[in-house]
C-alpha cells in the first residue's frame, strides 16, 4: 500500500468549548484527504506520538477504537481497489466515504434546489422531509439502513395512519 493513513487533531478547528475534532489524514506522499471521525476532545488529551487519545480520558478506549476501525476500513478499501483495479481512483473511494457521514436533510434540500423538478414535486419532497424530521431530528446517510426503513414504515403506518400509496411515496423519495 502506497498510502499513509494517520489520525490527528485539528487545532485550527477549535470550538467554543475549546474542543478540537479528530481527523484521519491520508497521504500519498502529499495530503490527499481528511476525514472526520465525528469526535472532539481537549487538545491536551491527544497523544501526538501515539496518535491516539491519552488513556487518562474516560472515553479514550471508545474513541481510540473508532480511530482504529476507521483506519482499518480505509486501508481495506484502498487495498481492495489496488488489487482489483490497475488505476486506483482514491478520490472516488474517499468521496463515497465522506458521503456516508453527510447529513441527509442537507443533501436532500440541495438536490431539491438544484434538480429541475416541477414545483409540485418540490413541495411534495419538502413534505416528505418534514415527516422524516418528525420521526428523526438528525439523519446521516449512513443511518439509512433496513432497520431504519422498517421503523420509519411502522411510524408512517401506525402513528401517522398513512395509506400504502403514501408510504410508498415516502420511500420513493428516500430512494430518489
Amino acid at each position: 500500500m502506497k498510502h499513509n493513513i494517520i489520525a490527528t487533531i485539528r487545532t485550527d478547528k477549535k470550538d467554543a468549548k475549546g474542543l478540537v475534532p479528530i481527523y484521519i489524514f491520508i497521504y500519498n506522499p502529499k495530503l490527499i484527504s481528511k476525514i472526520s471521525i465525528g469526535e472532539k476532545i481537549e487538545p491536551e488529551l491527544w497523544d501526538t506520538d501515539e496518535r491516539r487519545v491519552k488513556r487518562k480520558y474516560k472515553h479514550a478506549v471508545l474513541i481510540n477504537s473508532k480511530i482504529e476501525k476507521k483506519i482499518g476500513e480505509l486501508k481495506t478499501k484502498i487495498l481492495t481497489e489496488e488489487l482489483t483495479n490497475e488505476n486506483v481512483d482514491l478520490k472516488h473511494i474517499l468521496r463515497k466515504e465522506k458521503m456516508k457521514d453527510a447529513d441527509f436533510y442537507e443533501f436532500a434540500e440541495t438536490q431539491i434546489k438544484e434538480k429541475n423538478y416541477a414545483e409540485e414535486t418540490r413541495r411534495a419532497y419538502r413534505v416528505y422531509i418534514d415527516k422524516l424530521k418528525e420521526f428523526k431530528k438528525t439523519l446521516r446517510l449512513s443511518e439509512i439502513n433496513f432497520q431504519f426503513l422498517q421503523k420509519y414504515e411502522a411510524y408512517l403506518r401506525d402513528e401517522l395512519k398513512n395509506s400504502h400509496n403514501t408510504i410508498w411515496g415516502n420511500f420513493k423519495f428516500i430512494n430518489t
